[in-house]
């Protein structure tokens, strides 16, 4: 049997809610309320406290609201400035629910006018703000949910990441409404200002009336724009809470004249590039979920790169998931400008850092498809590139890594430890079937060498530039050309026999088969030396040294022909070429010749020569 029947509970608690609103409304707040109130504050913040009208009000969801007017509170006396930490001709702040039942102060909504605000964070953990326990490091236990604020301006210091923020609103000189659900009005206007780390930055949103912060799931429309260091952010769309958005929909600009000023303002060490400029469809659509960059479109100088990327911000690090498309990337715009020296070429090996840090703040998955590259120069560019590059935890993988180059097919493999300081790098290309005609297509047409090029370069090597890590590369190399031709004009230059040269001329240029030619390296500190550099046709063999200097980015060769009918109009001199790796070499004649070795696998005809 029931002691009471349903209708007379429902009567009871109605009852008890009326009497409750009731009593808000009839209690004098000012007499017994805001004395208490202000010598209390007073009392556990040591400052001085000024509150000219108190009142409570209950909102149609019970929750009640505190309406403060002429408040004045003065700031920490450790405070970077005298201004008060809040000076308001009105204040209200309404609790939620959640204060009672997660016994802390949750304001659902703080509402400001002709406010001044002053929130200062030292770098040791004390916060200005706290009036309770005003020392306290611990962390903090107030939250804000929502914010009004009308012809206000917020202060934000925090010493600890070098962040001074200053936030104004004011009416909205236009009001406008973006093609957004919902879509109230914007009808305020956010000016920011302040520097991080030094780097000054600016703004301008327009908000509707009310924004949210966290813990509401509630969506309001946004529009606007910052600026840091010629850097320029600017967007449109959707969010629900900006610290901890449970939904995201906003279409984003990201463009400059350099990366590195970027990184400058975000404190990431990111190389020198030419201008830049990044849009992209912004989608979340849960709390935890990914954030995904959809429709995203990137230019960097004149390469354009297309493709869907994913952040996980979950986990020790955060994790970044791209595939990308290009039809044509320029490594001018991919190398730093300052790997180029005044009124020189463009460096193969720049020499900008290589952040160890910016290694390890991320882990990522990348497949890149392009269908050229283009290096400049009179170098074929590479095509049809295709790569896969995991990075996880400073550890990047690059493997497989295929691209088609002069004819042929190359496949290669990268593995880079950035947990080292020097960070250390391994790596292993293959050629098949390279035409050495394309690799050369700049050469005269009476010294062309044609065929099919194959070899394999292994690499070790550790520092923190690709210049440092060319400079300490050890390893090997070994080319090979078989079923190759050069020109009778060629074949007799090389052997620098005029008998030669004279039957050419008058019998007329021509293919001659290359019985063999072989070229392998011995790498040591950045500098790769002949251990066999073989060249043999019907008439002329020829043996020769040099080496690759990878730091200073150089070559040198010295050919010595041996003529197998050598008659009294051959010189019998050796060639020597020299010059940078990325452009024609000078030729002299000359010198002393090199020793004469036959290649392996490779069998040598006795030679003319000494």
């Amino acid at each position: 049997m029931r002691l009471f029947p349903r209708k007379f509970k429902t009567w009871l608690v109605l009852t008890f809610l009326a009497g409750l609103v009731s009593l808000v409304w009839v209690f004098d707040w000012n007499y017994w309320g805001r004395d208490p109130l202000v010598q209390y504050l007073a009392e556990q913040s040591q400052r001085k406290v000024e509150i000219d009208d108190l009142r409570v009000s209950i909102d149609g969801s019970l929750e009640p609201t505190v309406h403060l007017r002429g408040v004045r509170i003065e700031n920490a006396p450790w405070a970077d400035t005298r201004q008060p930490l809040a000076s308001a001709a009105a204040m209200s702040i309404t609790f939620s629910w959640q204060s009672v039942l997660q016994w802390r102060p949750v304001i659902s909504r703080l509402t400001l006018q002709d406010a001044e605000i002053d929130l200062e964070h030292r770098a040791d953990g004390l916060r200005n703000w706290r009036l309770n326990d005003p020392d306290s490091r611990d962390p903090g236990i107030l939250t804000v949910q929502s914010l009004q604020a009308e012809r206000s301006t917020v202060r934000f210091l925090h010493q600890g990441v070098g962040l001074d923020l200053r936030l104004k609103a004011s009416p909205a000189g236009q009001v406008e409404t973006l093609e957004v659900q919902p879509s109230p009005a914007l009808t305020q206007q956010i000016e920011v200002l302040g520097h991080y780390h030094g780097t000054e930055f600016s703004g301008r949103f327009q908000v509707p009336e009310v924004m949210t912060f966290l813990g509401t799931d509630q969506t309001f429309p946004l529009r606007g724009h910052l600026v840091a260091a010629q850097t320029r952010l600017s967007g449109e769309g959707r969010v629900s809470d900006l610290f901890r958005p449970r939904l995201v929909e906003a279409h984003l600009t990201l463009e400059g004249p350099d990366l590195a000023q970027l990184g400058n303002a975000l404190s990431m060490p990111l190389a020198h590039t030419p201008p830049y400029k990044v849009s992209t469809q912004l989608s979340k659509d849960r709390l935890l979920g990914d954030y995904n960059f959809n429709e995203l479109r990137a230019t960097l100088g004149r390469t354009e790169v297309t493709g869907e990327v994913e952040l996980d911000p979950a986990g020790e690090r955060p994790m970044l998931h791209a595939t990308l498309a290009s039809d044509q990337l320029q490594w001018v715009d991919l190398v730093p400008p300052h790997a180029r020296e005044a009124g020189a070429a463009l460096r193969l090996f720049p020499t900008g850092p290589l952040s160890r840090d910016g290694w390890r703040a991320v882990d990522a998955y990348v497949e890149l498809k392009a269908k050229a590259v283009q290096f400049g120069d009179g170098l074929p560019p590479l095509q049809g590139l295709r790569l896969t590059a995991h990075l996880d935890n400073g550890n990047l993988e690059i493997t497989p890594l295929h691209f088609g180059l002069a004819g042929g097919q190359a496949t290669a493999r990268l593995s880079v430890n950035a947990q080292k300081d020097p960070l250390s790098a391994e790596g292993e290309l293959t050629l098949r079937q390279l035409r050495i005609e394309k690799l050369l297509p700049d050469l005269p047409e009476a010294s062309r060498i044609s065929g099919p090029l194959n070899g394999q370069i292994r690499l070790k090597a550790q520092g923190n530039s690709p210049a440092a890590l060319a400079a300490s590369a050890d390893g090997s190399a070994q080319l090979t050309l078989e079923g190759g031709q050069v020109t009778a004009m060629l074949e007799a230059r090389l052997a620098l026999d005029g008998g030669m040269l004279l039957k050419t001329l008058l019998s007329g240029d021509k293919p001659v088969p290359l019985r063999c030619a072989v070229a392998t390296l011995d790498i040591r500190d950045g500098v790769g030396r002949t251990k066999q550099l073989w060249l043999e046709t019907e008439q002329v063999q020829t043996t020769g040294v040099g080496q690759i200097d990878l730091r200073e980015e150089r070559f040198e060769l010295l050919l010595a022909p041996y003529s197998k009918d050598p008659d009294l109009l051959a010189a019998s001199k050796p060639l020597r070429f020299e010059g940078p790796l990325n452009a024609a070499p000078k030729v002299f004649i000359g010198g002393k010749p090199p020793a004469f070795t036959g290649p392996q696998g490779c069998k040598p005809l006795k030679a003319a020569g000494p």
